[in-house]
């Protein structure tokens, strides 16, 4: 049978480059205006128009009696454009998501069992950091690298196999703990959440993922878990090939997506 032929509720994720993810400080004004008024107070880094632009508001917890606002913008066509095609396929549109809100939804999944406030999700290319407060996401930022020779690093008796003796894998690691230092002297800054929060790295395929968590705690400061995404996908990690890894790690968003 075509598993369309009953029509199926689905999560639809927006490619990053589909939306505008903005911070602006807080604004006074009665819960049922804060979007119009967000709207407006952003129209100068909109890249729509004002009129063609549709917002969804996220406040970052309260701390210093100040608080911020993450705003996510996209296009209204690019909705319409996405719910017409979906209605093409015979699916029925459930909800509209970002990667961040996603990842987030995995982060809570881990929260109770590591403790950790502070996420990083780490694919091929990108590295994206989520400080959480219980359900609420203090800070989201994204940094851009080829992280490839992590994934690469296979299980063997080859000494460039260990992340101690790799020099390349070494200096990736060492970007990566610096843009997370600023990222998080940042925020403790502007939110005033502590500087050194226990990290969680989560990831797919991540072969040597205890190593370079080790070594990361070591560089960092503090305590870094590292947990694969098989906790949550009921199959042989092992058995990916490096084809398929790029397709994982957006199945991996869509599995957030899914635990909304």
């Amino acid at each position: 049978n075509n598993i369309l032929d009953k029509k199926s509720s689905v999560h639809f994720i927006l490619a990053r480059q589909d939306y505008q993810w903005l911070l602006t400080p807080d604004i006074n004004v009665p819960d049922d205006e804060i979007r119009e008024a967000v709207l407006w107070s952003v129209k100068d880094r909109l890249t729509s128009s004002v009129d063609s632009t549709l917002i969804e508001v996220i406040r970052t917890p309260k701390k210093n009696d100040r608080s911020m606002i993450y705003v996510i913008a996209v296009e209204r066509k690019l909705i319409e454009e996405k719910m017409q095609w979906l209605e093409s396929l015979g699916l029925a549109l459930k909800s509209i998501q970002i990667p961040e809100m996603a990842i987030r939804n995995l982060s809570l999944r881990y929260q109770n069992q590591y403790y950790a406030r502070a996420m990083v999700y780490l694919t091929r290319n990108r590295a994206k950091l989520l400080v959480l407060e219980g359900d609420d996401i203090f800070m989201a930022r994204d940094y851009d690298s080829d992280f490839s020779v992590l994934f690469d690093i296979d299980n063997d008796d080859d000494q460039s196999c260990n992340i101690s003796d790799n020099e390349t894998a070494k200096l990736v690691i060492e970007d990566l703990v610096l843009e997370l230092h600023r990222s998080i002297d940042f925020g403790s800054l502007e939110f005033g959440f502590e500087t050194h929060p226990r990290l969680l790295l989560i990831a797919s395929n991540l072969k040597k993922g205890e190593e370079i968590a080790s070594e990361m705690s070591t560089m960092f400061g503090s305590k870094i878990d590292v947990s694969d995404l098989k906790d949550y996908v009921n199959m042989n990690m092992n058995e990916i090939n490096k084809d398929e890894i790029d397709l994982m790690q957006i199945d991996s968003i869509a599995l957030g997506a899914a635990l909304n």
